[in-house]
């Protein structure tokens, strides 16, 4: 090795000693609207899914895009509330196949919050993809913030109704192999200091509850705030089946009957409102020609 191999060798050492040092202590900034918002992640997961969740009833899993986890099925029976959600869950592990960096989807019936979740998505930096996952239709961010983990959405978009939330409410995060039944133990206005979520007075609750929602109120510092803490777990093993709708199915034949009369129902209200719709707006668009020529 020459002298000035050396000498470039040393500086590449130097440059990549800076560089490591500038990333770890590079703030993770979380843009909650349309304006900047300095958000410090003490503990960064860029690539988090819901399968990191820390739980006693779900083991370890990896749910690697198009290929179906195998869990053992829950040895208990399933509540009504939770077969009633049996073909929504089929028809999220499909969508989670469909759409990259989707880890699941918050179901939250009493605020009528229906929402995708994503950990990882398209963007030039994590606060990039952060600010892209939030904006997207149908897409809440799912990060862990060092204390817990957050699920953020804009006031205008799914969380538009999340004040509406109650302590005691039920939601669920559906994932396909698994449905998470969760019981909301807190709703409080709080604040978004810039380096975490706090309550009114100050003190960090994100560490109070097994997933904390937020949305912003006036402003991007008054937010609101539900903690939502496990109730309950059912677990699933599913595989391709064509003749499914969707194309996947349930190990279980008696939860597949259950599911596929629960998709086929959802897809013909679907379609009898997007009808809707359409003859809406095609009257609209009658009655604003009309009022022209008259």
């Amino acid at each position: 090795m020459n002298a000035n191999m050396k000498k470039m060798l040393v500086i590449l050492v130097v440059l990549a000693s800076v560089l490591a040092g500038c990333a770890a202590t590079m703030n993770d900034d979380f843009l909650p609207d349309t304006q900047a918002l300095p958000f410090a992640t003490p503990t960064p997961i860029p690539q988090l899914t819901l399968k990191d969740v820390p739980s006693t009833s779900k083991p370890a899993s990896s749910n690697a895009q198009g290929h179906a986890p195998a869990p053992t099925p829950t040895a208990k029976p399933i509540s009504p509330e939770v077969v009633k959600l049996l073909g929504r869950n089929l028809d999220v592990w499909r969508e989670t196949q469909e759409r990259p960096g989707m880890d699941g989807r918050l179901v939250i019936p009493s605020a009528g919050i229906d929402v995708a979740l994503f950990s990882s998505g398209d963007g030039e930096s994590v606060d990039d993809m952060r600010q892209r996952v939030t904006d997207a239709y149908d897409s809440a961010l799912l990060y862990y913030d060092g204390l817990g983990f957050v699920i953020a959405d804009h006031s205008n978009q799914a969380f538009a109704s999340l004040p509406l939330v109650r302590s005691g409410d039920t939601a669920y995060i559906l994932e396909g192999n698994s449905i998470l039944t969760l019981t909301c133990n807190f709703a409080i206005r709080g604040v978004n200091t810039g380096a975490g979520i706090t309550d009114a007075d100050g003190d960090p609750v994100t560490q109070d509850a097994l997933f904390t929602c937020y949305t912003c109120g006036e402003d991007w510092t008054q937010i609101h705030i539900v903690g939502l803490k496990e109730a309950d777990e059912d677990l699933f093993a599913i595989s391709r089946d064509a003749d499914m709708p969707g194309g996947w199915r349930y190990a279980n034949n008696a939860l597949n009957e259950v599911a596929k009369q629960q998709i086929e129902e959802a897809r013909e209200l679907a379609a009898q409102r997007a009808a809707e719709a359409a003859r809406a707006a095609a009257a609209e668009q009658q009655q604003q020609g009309e009022d022209l020529y008259n």
